[in-house]
Order: C-alpha cells, then structure tokens, then sequence
C-alpha cells in the first residue's frame, strides 16, 4: 500500500483552494473631493484588506464599508490625510435612505487624535445616538459581484463632500 497518491491528491486540492481564495479578492477604494474648510481638494485611499460587506436577513438589505490606513503608514499621521473611511447603510433600496437610516463618516488625520484628526459625519448612527450633517448615500450593484456608493455629504457647514466607494468582491451573507 502506497501513501503518495493521496499526498498528491492533497496537495493538489490544497493548491486548488489557494488558487480559489486568491480570486475572491476583496478589495475597497475611495475618491472624494472635499469643499470648503481646511480639507478641501481631492483625496483617494484603498484597501486590499477591505471591509466591505453585504447582508440580507428578513428581506432587509443592509451595507457596511470601513477601511484605512494603518498606523504605521507615514500618512497616518499627516493632519490633512484621508486615513480613514465607513458608511453603514441600514436599508438598502432603489433610492438613496434618509438621514436617519445611513451613516457616512471620515477622519482626516491621526484618527483617535482629537486635537490633530478631524471626524466628519454625515446621517446618524443609531448605536451611539450620534448626529451628523445631511446628504445622500446611493447604492449599486453591478453584476452581483461588486458594490459602488456614491456620496453626497454636508458633514458641517460650508463642508461638502462628493466621491464614491468602490467595493470589489463584497463579503455576502
């Protein structure tokens, strides 16, 4: 009797599901421009490391989204970075949410840093009770694949916010 065969077999299938996990890539971008205030101009930020997330339970359809820099990266600590980004969404139809059912937040900055990071917020969370400015977060799925959010923001006044976030590769459950 001859182990190899099944040390084969073994090492093709673990082969196979590395081959798999490479392409369910998970990834999330931003671009916003910012106007007004000490931030304006345009800023990006990616993650191959994402969190982007989709769920559906008892036909509500809900998004999530928060990614950033690292500590480590130098731009961490620049106060006019983008170093990090999220957007909840509680219920996900056809038509932009109100306020009251979406957040959109963003830190420019170190972000547990108050005195050198700003937090912009724009709708509500309803764990916290938070209330940030008004806008409008929009929704889509292309091909059941991947996830864009556009943003129209007014975290505070004389601040707006307009970009998207694209997600590759959601996790879905």
């Amino acid at each position: 009797m001859s182990f190899t065969p099944v040390c084969v077999l073994i090492t093709v299938v673990a082969g196979g599901a590395a081959a798999g996990l490479q392409a369910q890539t998970r990834a999330a971008a931003t671009t916003i421009e910012v106007t007004g205030g000490p931030h304006a101009g345009k800023h990006t930020l990616a993650s191959t490391d994402s969190g982007c997330l989709i769920s559906e339970r008892k036909g509500v359809k809900q998004f999530s989204v928060t990614f950033g820099i690292p500590p480590t990266d130098p731009r961490s600590k620049d106060p006019k970075a983008l170093t990090s980004i999220t957007v909840n969404i509680r219920n996900v139809t056809a038509k932009a949410p109100p306020p009251e059912d979406f957040e959109a937040s963003m830190t420019f900055g170190p972000v547990m840093d108050t005195r050198l990071g700003k937090f912009y917020m724009s709708g509500s969370n309803t764990t916290s009770g938070r209330k940030g400015g008004p806008g409008t977060v929009t929704f889509k799925e292309s091909g059941g694949k991947d996830a864009t959010v556009s943003l129209n923001l007014q975290p505070d006044s004389g601040i707006s916010v307009k970009g998207t976030i694209t997600c590759t590769n959601p996790l879905r459950y």
